[in-house]
This record gives structure tokens, sequence and C-alpha cells, in this order.
């Protein structure tokens, strides 16, 4: 999965970087689920709406390669069926804003009562060259 920085992210990273005041890194990040393929150009993360879904939180570990990264399992429960191409890390469980995304090679269909699991390390997102 390629993750892909939303505005806020790369506002608030090239703030850092030229020497501004960079805004506050949000202090806790949650998964969300995407029903279509996000366009880096603009707004695109559609979040699934399927039974018994909602974001989860995400542990994070910070590495020499990557700015964050999932340090454990993050699940969605039970869910309804549905297809989902595409993982985002918003600021706020319900509401919020989109920091970071990255569309799936494939789509993943499941069926109801199921659980999708992200498994730890999967979301990753920051600079590497």
């Amino acid at each position: 999965m390629n993750a892909h920085w939303a505005p806020r992210a790369l506002t608030a990273a090239l703030k850092y970087v030229t020497g501004q005041s960079p805004d506050a890194p949000p202090s806790a990040l949650y998964a969300a689920l995407s029903s279509t393929s996000a366009d880096p150009a603009g707004p695109g993360f559609t979040e699934l709406t399927v039974a018994n879904y909602a974001r989860q939180p995400v542990s994070l570990a910070y590495g020499s390669d990557y700015l964050v990264l999932s340090s454990a399992d993050v699940n969605f429960v039970n869910l309804g069926a549905g297809t989902y191409l595409g993982v985002g890390l918003f600021d706020d469980a319900t509401a919020g804003g989109l920091w970071f995304w990255g569309d799936l090679s494939e789509a993943v269909d499941f069926d109801t009562g199921r659980t999708v699991t992200l498994v730890a390390g999967l979301i990753r997102a920051g600079l590497s060259g």
C-alpha cells in the first residue's frame, strides 16, 4: 500500500521545514476504511458506511525510516458486508481531519459479521529517501 499525505499533513510538514511555527501534530490517530480510491489531487476519501463500522485507534511507534507506523493490529469487528479500497488516518474518532491515506493494490470484499484486521506495521506514513 502506498501512503499519501493529505493536505493537512503536508501543510504541517512544509511549515516545519521552512522554519515556520508548525501545526501541532495529532495526539492520536484513528484508522478508517475507504470504499473508494482516494484522489491525491483533492477530496476523494469516502469512508465506509456498513453496519457496526467505526474508526479504530492506532497504536503508534516511531521508526528511523517512518514518521509513524502501527505497532499493533487494528481490528474492525463484526462489520456488515462491504468492500474497501483504502485506509486513512484521521485525528479524531468521529470527525476531524484526514492526515494520511493509502489505496490497497486491490479491493477487499468481506461478508457480514467478519472482522477486518490491519496487521501491525501495515500502516506507515513518513519520509524516506
